[in-house]
């Protein structure tokens, strides 16, 4: 268990804001940029859903077939982004990515929209890039086949945690005073700093 108290600051923060995105009703709360680098240095930017976070760092879905686990298999140092327009607040976080075992990967799995399962077991189904209407038939398989059950962990699909190294929260209501907090793991040791201006 992590114990070093400025880190934990940091993530109950984290923790915090999300929430209070969430009681804004920000619909898209745990929606995050994710960025990556490719073994070439190509970096790619997409948007990923955050299941869960804790002490540990950040959870998320995603099919190992996909961009950003092959970039992530070369190299497992990512950043993301959460913009929050309800709370005039960005968080950026970096970070070394791990991957979960399967019990947690079920747990994530059980927090993901009945469609996104669905669509997920379909192009498992396929086994290759599909277009629209062959997405359908397969979908419409999927279906078929679970009828009113929830789909089980799709077999190409993982969790994957982000254990963070940097977390920075800044006001971005350029209209008054700008805050930032930045927390930064140097070398073992976890160091706060903080800016208004």
């Amino acid at each position: 268990m992590l114990t070093d108290s400025i880190y934990k600051k940091a993530m109950d923060q984290l923790n915090t804001v999300l929430l209070d995105a969430k009681t804004f009703k920000d619909a898209q709360a745990d929606i995050c940029f994710l960025s990556t680098v490719a073994e070439n240095g190509q970096p790619s930017v997409r948007i990923i859903t955050i299941h869960n976070i804790d002490d540990r760092g950040l959870y998320f879905l995603a099919s190992q077939n996909s961009g950003k686990i092959i970039h992530i298999n070369e190299n497992p140092q990512v950043g993301v982004c959460f913009y929050w327009q309800t709370l005039k607040l960005q968080v950026t976080v970096e970070g070394i990515v791990e991957g979960l075992d399967t019990k947690t990967s079920e747990e994530l799995w059980a927090k993901r929209d009945h469609h996104a399962k669905i669509t997920s077991w379909a192009f498992d189904l396929a086994e290759a890039p599909i277009g629209k209407n062959e997405l359908d038939y397969y979908k419409k398989q999927t279906r078929d086949h679970f009828q009113e059950r929830q789909p089980p962990l799709a077999k190409s699909w993982s969790g994957f945690l982000i254990k963070p190294t940097r977390i920075e929260f800044w006001q971005t209501d350029w209209r008054k005073n700008k805050c930032r907090d930045c927390y930064s793991k140097i070398g073992a040791i976890w160091q706060e700093a903080h800016h208004q201006y």
